[in-house]
């Protein structure tokens, strides 16, 4: 048995998951490509059969081609000295086996999950392989719904080699491993196994049909098809004995009883030949019992008024029609969970924007893949590219479903679905795009991160008009804007750094009102909710979008988890109630710190995982500053001292806001840092030993931030910047005295450039321009700022840092976050070398918070980085889970009062 903290291969053992038959099975971190895996350690029984491992060899190269989304990959094979082993797709969630434990499915929760397995089935048979053991305990069921069949083909991996084998004292007529004693498997296997494996016969694809037929007997009786007290008796019950279809509830539709029927024929002859015939029957099934749920009930309504029409008591049988006359003549649609493969290019995840949308009418999905916009038609196979929308971010539907908008860099702009060219709704501030929303009345309402606001465009393009604007000391800026369906007003969020609150603006008197949560990503839906994102979940409250206001306090959780990176929550709602998203992680990402020299080899340091948002490093070298998070909560300042790794938090829990972007002083003493609270944005420096009180600096009105970004020579004077964005302004405040602290203005921008860090000689700053679709990083003298110099490569670059002795500047590439090294003269004249890549190790921060500098130069020339932590970091996914008539979901979910 492998221990934790062991290595095998180029895996590090980090848990173990369990253990049978078929191996013992352990979790695993992929430390080359960074992810977690499952470890299935093969029996020794095994690797001490050399046939048996050229045949392995053989038959993980099949199995390794397997690409479906309902089914674990085999990513391939470990070896360690006499140890061989299958590298495996983690899959977290519960087994189907786990699952029964608690009681038989009802027919809308079986079927979809029946559905998956088939598709997982027929998929596999048409690349050649069978599974041979197909079970409840080999199918994990995740928390979004997505079913995951384990362990396919590992049956035929592990089966002995006949002739000549070491295995020859296993019975003759029971050759499958599935059913060997002598490998340890459980007891409940046999129950699976068709009669043909049975009777020591090769397995086909017809056995796999029979297992089908077993898991889909037991998952809507919780009773095995074929029982038994052992082995023997068991295998006699499937050589002979049939299953008790009356056991099945009486609700079984006719057409499922006659597809398990044909899936447990005792002839392979007589069984259903191919999986992709099962999977029809159930989609034929389904699609049945949706149409009879629909046309029951009118049916039925149509005979009510025909007895009224023909009996006395007319009156009376009316009185019994009304709510079938007043309301909906057909019960509630049902919920229908399913996956939509996309490309496997799809940017799903993307961490500086959301790039995924579903049409009004739920019928089409647009994701942002390859480069462009793809189309995915439900009543289509595959996707589309959607032409003229190339480079196109963050797509949003019109309201008749036939017209995207979307940004590129700068820019709106609008194609038809049917393709063509792409017309120039606006041009923006340059910042990151923050959102979208085309509403009924032919404007579309668009924000950025740099906009400070809300703005309208009419959607056939022209000037573009502010809606809101952000309050300092209430919002840094608005984002995320969802316009309501009747016109009346837009939601959104106020976003303050690291925070925001769910808020609505009337389009009829431009005031805005605040609905209580905090949140992201706020929508309405038809039901009388306004469902929106918060910690990872999505979550509801009742609105009125008449009077704009919430109608309830409760925040009910109706999806568990989404996927969310740097504030993008990858999620959508169509107006007829759909809703389509990435399923995300339920852990809380936490970052270790680690050194890097400058040839990209790394040095943990022994300080715990944390939410790390931004690290600096004292001047002296001696100690850590780091603005630090924990769940549901705004960051806070910690130091920490280098040669004895404890934290200690300078900054106190009642600063509203958070406490964000540290700066030493040049004695290395105190911590400079930002914070945006209900009061205006101001500056504050703390001891860095955690003595004494926390001193205000500077506080500006009007502004909607402020932080301090380097010092003149000698430490006499801060260097700031501030602003109310996209106007970023530079100031410098003096320090000589603090009972007569001034400041004056030096720079001011109507450019977004964005200053990075001065010089040691103070003479000289560093600044990136802020439009995220092309970055550059620029050295500029100061503070005369008239010259400029351009110091980034076409790759682009952001995140500017000086070296301590002034004759390098360190940036991260834009294109791949690649660290550079530019060799840096200042005097007698300027001079700029060029551009050299030193390392590609990747801070975790630039995945969450696209603005937060996740890295620094310690004196001694190393790098202090954060890195993921991959204990909890999630696993990424590029899953689409579509949703129909989710709003029926959501009605039983969350209420409205």
């Amino acid at each position: 048995m492998l221990t934790v903290g062991s290595r095998l291969g180029g895996y590090e053992i980090t848990g173990l998951l369990g253990a049978g038959g078929m191996g013992e099975v352990y979790r695993a971190r992929d430390s080359k490509l960074e992810r977690d895996v499952a470890i299935k350690i093969l029996p020794e029984l095994f690797a001490a059969n050399p046939e048996r491992i050229a045949r392995f060899d053989r038959e993980a190269k099949t199995l390794a081609a397997l690409n479906h989304p309902n089914i674990a990959a085999i990513y391939g094979v470990a070896e360690s000295d006499d140890t061989r082993a299958l590298v495996l797709e983690l899959v977290d969630g519960v087994t189907l086996a786990d699952r029964l434990a608690r009681g038989p499915m009802s027919l809308d929760e079986a079927l979809p999950i029946a559905g998956q397995i088939a598709s997982a089935l027929e998929a596999a048979h048409e690349q050649g392989v069978i599974h041979r053991d197909l079970k409840p305990a080999n199918i994990t069921l995740r928390p979004d719904g997505t079913v995951k069949v384990l362990d396919f083909g590992l049956a035929k991996v592990l089966e002995p080699v006949r002739a000549g084998s070491v295995d020859a004292t296993a019975s003759p007529t029971i050759t499958s491993p599935v059913l060997m004693t002598n490998a340890g498997v459980i007891l409940g296997t046999a129950a699976y196994v068709s009669p043909e494996q049975a009777k020591g016969r090769e397995a086909d694809k017809r056995s796999d049909v029979w297992a089908f037929g077993c898991v889909l007997y037991e998952v809507l009786t919780r009773k095995r098809a074929f029982e038994g007290d052992d082995i023997s008796e068991t295998l006699a019950n499937v050589l002979k004995g049939r299953p008790d279809l009356e056991a099945l509830p009486a609700t079984t539709p006719r057409a499922i009883r006659r597809l398990i029927r044909r899936c447990l024929e005792k002839d392979p002859r007589q069984r259903f030949h191919h999986m992709a015939d099962v999977r029809l029957e159930l989609d034929d099934s389904r699609a049945g019992e949706e149409s009879a749920a629909r046309s029951s009930q009118p049916a039925a309504a149509g005979r009510y008024v025909l007895s009224a029409l023909c009996g006395a008591a007319v009156g009376v049988v009316a009185a019994l029609l009304t709510p079938w006359i007043l309301g909906s003549s057909s019960p509630p649609a049902p919920v229908v969970r399913s996956i939509l493969t996309t490309l496997a290019s799809a940017d799903l995840t993307n961490a500086s924007s959301r790039g995924l949308a579903i049409a009004p009418d739920g019928r089409r999905v647009v994701y942002a893949a390859g480069g462009q916009l793809h189309l995915r038609s439900l009543d289509q196979a595959e996707s589309q590219p959607l032409r003229g929308s190339e480079n196109g971010l963050w797509p949003v539907f019109s309201p008749d479903g036939e017209s995207v908008v979307f940004f590129v860099r700068s820019e709106i702009k609008r194609v038809s679905i049917s393709g063509g060219a792409a017309t120039t709704l606006t041009r923006t501030d340059g910042g990151s795009p923050a959102g979208l929303s085309w509403g009924s009345d032919g404007y579309v309402v668009f924000a950025t991160t740099t906009s400070g606001g809300l703005f309208r465009v009419p959607a056939l393009g022209g000037e573009s008009s502010r809606l809101t604007k952000a309050i300092p000391g209430e919002a840094i800026d608005h984002r995320w804007p969802s316009v309501l369906p009747d016109g009346r007003g837009v939601l959104f969020a106020a976003f303050r750094g690291g925070s925001s609150r769910l808020a609505v603006v009337s389009l009829e008197t431009g005031e805005v009102a605040y609905l209580g949560p905090t949140g992201t990503y706020p929508h309405f839906v038809r039901t009388g909710h306004v469902v929106f994102e918060e910690g990872g979940a999505l979550r509801a409250i009742g609105f009125d979008p008449r009077r704009l206001v919430a109608t309830s306090n409760s925040r009910a959780e109706v999806v568990p988890s989404v996927w969310i990176r740097n504030t993008m929550a990858t999620f959508d709602i169509a107006a007829n109630g759909s809703l389509v998203y990435v399923p995300g992680s339920a852990v809380n990402p936490r970052d270790r710190l680690v050194w890097v020299d400058r040839k990209g080899r790394e040095e943990p340091l022994n300080l715990p995982p944390r939410a790390y948002s931004s690290v600096r490093v004292s001047p002296d070298g001696r100690r850590l500053a780091a603005a630090i998070s924990e769940p549901g909560q705004l960051p806070e300042l910690w130091v920490s001292d280098v040669s004895r790794p404890v934290w200690i938090r300078i900054s106190t829990p009642d600063h509203d806001g958070g406490d964000w972007f540290p700066r030493w002083t040049p004695d290395s003493r105190r911590v400079v840092f930002s914070n945006f609270g209900s009061r205006e944005p101001g500056l504050f420096w703390a001891f860095a030993d955690g003595t004494g009180k926390i001193e205000p600096l500077l506080t500006i009105k009007g502004n909607s931030f402020i932080e301090a970004r380097g010092w003149t020579r000698g430490g006499e004077s801060l260097i700031f910047a501030f602003g109310d964005l996209p106007k970023t302004r530079v100031g410098l405040l003096s320090m000589l005295s603090s009972a007569a602290r001034s400041w004056k203005p030096l720079i001011e921008r109507v450019e977004g450039v964005w200053p990075e860090s001065v010089s040691a000689d103070g003479n000289w700053v560093v600044t990136s321009s802020v439009d995220e679709s092309r970055r550059d990083v620029y050295i500029e003298r100061f503070p005369d700022s008239g010259e400029r110099h351009l110091v980034s490569t076409e790759s682009g670059g952001w995140n500017a840092v000086w070296s301590h002795d002034g004759r390098e500047l360190f940036y991260r590439r834009f294109l791949d976050r690649a660290m550079m090294a530019v060799p840096i003269q200042t005097t007698p004249t300027l001079a700029i070398g060029t551009p050299a890549v030193l390392f590609e190790s990747r801070p975790a921060a630039d995945e969450r918070m696209i603005n937060s500098r996740a890295w620094d130069v310690a004196p001694d020339g190393r790098f202090l980085i954060v890195k993921a932590d991959p204990a909890t970091q999630g696993t990424e996914s590029r899953d689409l889970i579509l949703v129909q008539h989710w709003d029926e979901e959501l009605k039983r979910l969350a209420s409205t009062n």
